[in-house]
């Protein structure tokens, strides 16, 4: 694996990261979870979140 390549999967996985945030937030926003799901789920969408924001300050 070269930069090039590495940096292609990395920028990949952050895609993806961010469908899944935008997935997550979705789904809160329609609160179509239930109670303790939706906590679950809240927490992982920050989490998410964090990551792609320290991705970002990173660069």
């Amino acid at each position: 694996m070269n930069a090039h390549d590495a940096l292609t999967e990395v920028n990949a996985a952050m895609a993806q990261l961010r469908a899944v945030r935008d997935t997550l937030g979705k789904h809160l926003a329609e609160n179509s979870c239930q109670s303790n799901e939706t906590k679950q789920m809240s927490e992982l969408h920050e989490r998410v979140a964090s990551a792609i924001s320290a991705y970002r300050h990173g660069q």
